[in-house]
């Protein structure tokens, strides 16, 4: 008996009996069918199927009514309801009795094989389908063995039954067989065999199992990050309302198969993470917590630091005690050639020794902070090798220098300095290549240094723009290919009603509605949702009939329409039988929504289309005027997403787009500091339950919408050929995969506080390296989030323990630093849709200011905080001295005039942003009065007219000071470097060094671009040789002099323009010349003309430099209660003290400790007395030729006795000597 033709034979009569049942005695029934049924009759007939006698005398019963009926088309249903029921009674049941025998085939490489289950997962992108799972019957174990072989071999087409349009793929090299040999009398030997998908992402779930905790099982074991049992069926029904879960389709005639789940590939650590914390955020899930601990409201930080925090810290242990003994490597030579050897002092070999014993006690990372002069590129130096000798018992290792380009050379000379006497012959690999990276061995031979650019490590590749379609085509493509089936398979159907689990949640409602336009039928899809044991709970509705919508609660703002339970779910299809004929007439005749899309590049991050003028978002015509393509070139305007989005960054919703679009809801244009989002006619925030009919499209008063642009960047890296350049410490990152570098000395390391590339390329370098020291002369700009990132790069576990994700540097700052929060509301007109104008902006910005608690609870165990003082070495004078200069009645005059054109433009333009380069024409304007018209933005807009000054011939003010205070320095044998902010062809300084050569003085200028340009690894030695030359003074910007350079030749240092508020910046450059070997006294001069912009520049400068200097141990009067009283950013405050909205205060110059210049000023005049009397008396002045130095590291008995044998004077207390924090 051939039980595949039974069965058909045997679902054909039982589907007609129930029709003919279901009709009404008066219908008619096509004798087409009345054939049908006979034909299949005949078959069960003739197939011997019992009772056979009883199905030969229905067919000659039906073939009677047959030739009986008076119509060639028809016979009455009624003569036909006999037969109908007896059919039923024999043949209830016996399909399923026979289920177990059936079989189809399947067509592998043109061999036909009998299969009784094949279950195979669609994907909908690309409308192809591969099977994962095989039940199947063999006459021999070599028939299932050729079988087995074509489907490693990834067939790729593979036929299953009868429908050629069935077609699916293998997977190459992807299944497992278990095969069971047997013996039958009857049928003869054969071989059962089960062949699936062996891949962690194919999860088999049998009848005793739970899909929900196969799926959790999967995430547990392959995504790192915490989850907890009681949240899997979030996660399940998360994945799945996502289409990220395909169940297998198929058939399986042996009822025992197991179900298959396919997952993603796109599920991966971060999106489970994405998926956690958007649970959390809305409460969709929640950690189970054993004990609740109520915080008082008015405890303050320390108070919950000291009881919740500081009981669970260990007690730090001292890492170096007085008479511990000195590794021998620490203490040995230093070959400084030419015959010069030397040692590091007693004071840094300790801090050395710290160092090593701290890593020794589980500190692999540690801060050096030391002020100019301690010695941090040796001390470093002897610790890397100590460290490496102490890992591995010899000089075998990789160590990695990471520094500004302007340094390598010097590193590179200091460090062979420190192998020298050791006799170890490192080998020097410049790490600035992709080539160079490739070269790397997995294993060093010998000691490797790595000469690590920072300037050139943090390149990266070409970017491109980011943006996406809003539709994707492969989105679309799965709707098309989803509403094609559906649509064919229901063409008998009344009503469509689709479970559709392989169509991803938010694509759902699209469909829908194709689907209805196309059949005209009334259309519902479902998506089931199971709980934790696998039992279906609910089930989320999809449906475009307004009907089914008005009688079942409707979710306007979700992907779905609703959610039933399962109650619900029986009820609702009883509502749609008994509503059938109101729903059909829906259908029919109702207007179906345009279904075409509005397709165009997205914002990635808010969703919204892509901009020329972003105003046409709320246009009613303008609206579809957005770009479609990607550009090319990376300019200004789409730089950054334009799209605009609600003050709090969501999202708007579309009937508030709608409302904006029509005139009925008002919009307001709001600033990044805006968090408040709705307001009502009188600008109060809305909150409460009218915040949710806001929401909900409920509220019926008039209401504002905050919107603010989404600013979310649009470019990202492109993968092409040709000119690139990649991220060498990236590529390393990809090779070794381990952290390759035994040590890393990382050099100024203070530069790598923002989220730049630079940052990045640091965090990649202490991802990769198992011992790092971290050197820095000034490890704060005066802020705590200028900390935070360093410390998460350097110690991440410590600061999630704290509390702190990467994302909370707001929750570091409210901690560690100070805020201030200022609430503005304007009433002048501005472009908006109210007309009204009104603007509420309360914003919160950080002040300068550290809490000490930050040392005590992140820096205090692994920062080696030391200064010169400290040291006990024998250091030069520094003094600092201030001048103060009036302008010229005609300069004043041209700088007032320019100022109050700026103020007036700024009280006439509120809403207009002024940026910082307006500063800067203020700031230039009394140094050089011949600048251009200024217009806003680029634009037509005139914001001020400077005026013209003739300058032919004349030497202004500050000009004459510069001159004046040179030839005083000249006198002295001494050369001057001279620090300007406005540099280049088109800058002040072109102006000031051709006065300065015709004043007789031999100055030159440092340039990093333009004609006679100085590359970065070369300005140490071109300012060396420029002073062999007679150069007596050098004009240069200090950003190419800031860091690692030691500039002897040239004692006394001139600020003539300062720095816009980077107190590091200012810091790190004043003191190039203030070294240990320097014989003559560090002068360092600030220029400014009085009632200016550049006053108050330098006492916004001062008041950060005091906070800054905090931190490290230096503390002016009250200054913890008082500092930072100016903390804006430079350009900020500025246009604050331009407004007169800030005073800056007379004593923030303290941050300076200016000495009184009338000092020196009597010991030149007492100098220059003793030459005129005496002609043969010989000053102790030397010219720099005849200089003798004393080196950094070499001090002999006889000086030493000299040193002390100076008379003890009271002195000034100098940088460090206060030190709150010092080790």
């Amino acid at each position: 008996m051939k039980i595949k033709r039974v069965i058909k034979c045997i679902e054909g009569l039982v589907e007609s009996a129930k029709e003919i049942l279901s009709l009404e005695s008066y219908n008619r029934y096509e004798k087409y069918n009345l054939s049908i049924m006979k034909t299949w009759l005949e078959g069960l007939s003739k197939q011997g199927f019992e009772p056979k006698e009883r199905f030969e005398e229905l067919h000659n019963t039906i073939d009677a009514l047959y030739n009986s009926s008076n119509s060639a088309i028809y016979v009455y249903v009624k003569e036909l309801y006999n037969p109908a029921r007896e059919l039923l009674s024999l043949l209830e049941g016996k399909a399923e009795e026979l289920e177990p025998y059936k079989f189809q085939e399947i067509n592998v490489d043109h061999n036909y094989y009998k299969a009784k289950t094949v279950l195979y997962d669609e994907d909908s992108e690309t409308n192809t389908k591969t099977i994962r799972y095989i039940i199947a019957t063999f006459l021999s174990e070599q028939q299932m063995k050729a079988m087995l072989s074509n489907l490693q071999k990834g067939m790729k087409r593979i036929k299953i039954g009868d429908n050629w349009n069935e077609v699916a793929q293998a997977v190459s090299n992807g299944y497992r067989c278990l095969y069971q040999r047997t013996t039958s009398e009857n049928v003869g030997d054969g071989v059962h065999a089960i062949i699936y998908n062996e891949d962690e992402r194919v999860i088999k779930v049998h009848q005793e199992d739970n899909p929900v905790d196969r799926v959790y099982q999967f995430i547990a074991a392959n995504c790192k990050t915490g989850i907890i049992p009681n949240w899997k069926s979030y996660f399940y029904n998360k994945l799945t309302d996502e289409g990220l879960l395909r169940e297998c389709k198929g058939f399986d005639y042996t009822g025992k198969a197991p179900s298959i789940i396919v997952l993603s590939e796109e599920i991966n650590t971060e999106l489970i993470m994405q998926y956690k914390e958007e649970g959390l955020r809305k409460g969709l899930i929640k950690l189970d917590v054993e004990e609740n601990v109520e915080l008082s409201e008015d405890a303050t930080f320390f108070e919950l630091v000291n009881d919740y925090v500081i009981p669970y810290i260990k007690e730090e242990k001292v890492h170096y005690q007085v008479g511990d003994p000195i590794s021998p490597i620490i203490s040995s030579p230093i070959d400084f050639g030419k015959g010069k050897i030397g040692k590091l002092y007693p004071k840094q070999q300790i801090t050395a020794q710290g160092g090593l014993k701290a890593m020794k006690d589980g500190k692999p990372f540690i801060i050096l902070s030391g002020s100019m002069g301690v010695g941090k590129t040796l001390i470093s130096s002897k610790l890397a090798l100590a460290q490496i000798y102490e890992m591995y018992g010899k000089f075998n290792g990789r160590i990695a220098l990471f520094c500004q380009g302007i340094l390598i050379n010097k590193w590179q000379r200091e460090f062979l300095q420190a192998c020298k006497p050791l006799r170890i012959k490192p080998r020097f690999i410049r790490l600035d290549s992709l080539e160079n990276v490739k070269k790397l061995d997995k294993e060093p031979k010998g000691l490797e240094v790595l000469l690590i650019s920072r300037d050139k490590s943090k390149r990266s590749y070409l970017e491109e723009m980011a943006t996406n379609e809003r539709f994707n085509k492969n989105s679309l493509m799965k709707i098309t290919n989803f509403k094609e089936k559906v649509v064919a398979k229901h063409e008998d159907n009344k009503v469509v009603f689709v479970n559709s689990n392989e169509l991803p949640i938010h694509l759902m409602k699209i469909a829908g509605r194709r689907i209805e336009k196309e059949t005209q039928k009334p259309t519902i899809l479902y998506k089931k949702q199971l709980d934790n044991e696998g039992n279906i709970i609910s089930y989320k509705i999809v449906t475009p009939s307004k009907t089914l919508k008005n009688t079942f609660t409707t979710n306007n703002y979700k992907s779905y329409d609703f959610e039933l339970n399962s109650v619900e779910f029986t009820n609702f299809n009883n509502h749609i039988t008994e509503n059938l004929e109101v729903l059909i007439d829906e259908s029919e005749y109702k207007i179906h929504r345009q279904t075409s899309f509005d397709n165009g590049l997205v914002c990635p991050s808010c969703g919204g289309y892509i901009y020329q003028n972003p105003q046409n978002l709320f246009h009613e015509e303008k609206y579809t005027k957005h770009i479609r393509r990607k550009k090319k070139d990376k300019s200004s305007s789409f730089l950054k997403c334009n799209h605009y989005v609600k003050a709090d960054g969501t999202t708007l919703m579309d009937f508030e787009i709608k409302g904006i679009r029509e005139g009925e809801i008002s919009v307001a244009f709001v600033d990044d500091t805006e968090t408040i989002t709705y307001l009502d006619a009188e600008n109060n925030p809305i909150e409460g339950s009218e915040l949710l009919d806001v929401k909900a499209n409920k509220y019926t008063g008039i209401y504002i919408i905050n919107v603010k642009k989404c600013n979310q960047k649009l470019w990202s890296a492109v993968d092409k050929k040709g000119y690139r350049t990649v991220n060498t410490l990236a590529m390393t990152k990809r090779k070794f995969k381990s952290k390759f570098i035994d040590f890393a000395i990382v050099d100024e390391f203070h530069q790598f506080s923002a989220q730049s590339n630079q940052g990045y390329t640091y965090g990649l370098l202490a991802n990769q390296s198992k011992y790092m020291i971290n050197l820095s002369g000034t490890i704060s700009s005066g802020t705590a989030s200028s900390l935070f990132y360093l410390l998460y790069r350097l110690y991440p576990q410590k600061m999630k323990k704290l509390g702190y994700e990467y994302s909370e540097v707001g929750k570091f700052i409210d901690h560690y630093g100070r805020r201030e929060k200022k609430t503005k509301i304007r009433t002048e007109h501005q472009y908006n849709k109210s007309g009204k104008g009104y603007k509420s902006s309360p914003s919160v910005k950080e002040k300068a200011g550290i809490s000490p608690l930050l040392y005590t609870n992140l820096l205090s165990d692994v920062m080696i905080a030391r200064t010169i003082e400290d040291m006990q070495l024998p250091m030069p004078k520094l003094k600092y001295y201030k001048h103060e200069i009036e302008m010229s009645s005609e300069i004043k005059n041209g700088y007032d005039n320019l100022k109050q054109q700026l103020i007036d433009f700024m009280k006439e333009n509120k809403h207009l942003p002024l940026g910082g380069s307006y500063l800067h024409s203020l700031l230039s304007y009394p140094d050089l009065p011949q600048q251009s018209p200024i217009y806003w933005n680029k634009t037509d807009m005139l914001v001020a007219t400077p005026e013209h000054i003739d300058l032919k011939d004349k030497i202004l003010p500050k000009e004459q000071k510069l001159i004046d205070t040179i030839n005083r320095e000249i006198s002295e044998g001494r050369k001057v470097l001279v620090y300007m902010e406005y540099t280049g062809e088109k800058g002040i300084s072109k102006r000031v060094i051709n006065i300065l050569r015709d004043q007789g003085i031999k100055a030159i200028e440092m340039k990093s671009n333009g004609k006679g340009k100085v590359k970065t690894e070369e300005r140490e030695e071109w300012i060396e040789q420029k002073s062999r030359e007679g150069y007596q003074c050098i004009l240069t910007n200090p950003k190419l002099v800031e860091v690692g350079l030691n500039i002897i030749d040239y004692p006394s240092i001139y600020y003539y323009e300062c720095p816009l508020g980077n107190v590091k910046l200012l810091r790190q450059s004043e003191r190039r010349a203030w070294r240990t070997n320097q014989k003559q006294e560090c002068r360092i001069y600030y220029s400014y003309y009085s009632e200016t912009l550049q006053e108050d520049l330098l006492k916004l400068i001062g008041g950060k430099k005091k906070a800054s200097l905090a931190l490290e141990g230096v503390f002016s009067e009250d200054l913890l209660s008082n500092m930072g009283d100016v903390d804006d950013g430079g350009s900020e405050a500025l246009f604050k003290v331009l407004k007169g909205k800030i005073t800056m205060k007379e004593d923030d110059l303290e941050g300076f400790g200016f000495s009184d210049e009338s000092d020196l000023e009597n010991i030149i005049k007492s100098t220059q007395t003793i030459n005129d009397n005496a002609n043969n008396f010989n000053t102790n002045i030397h010219s720099n030729d005849s200089r003798t130095q004393i080196d950094l590291f070499t001090i002999t008995e006889e000086e030493l006795t000299t040193i002390n044998k100076k008379e003890k004077k009271k002195k000034n207390i100098g940088e460090g000597q206060l030190r709150l924090f010092a080790m």
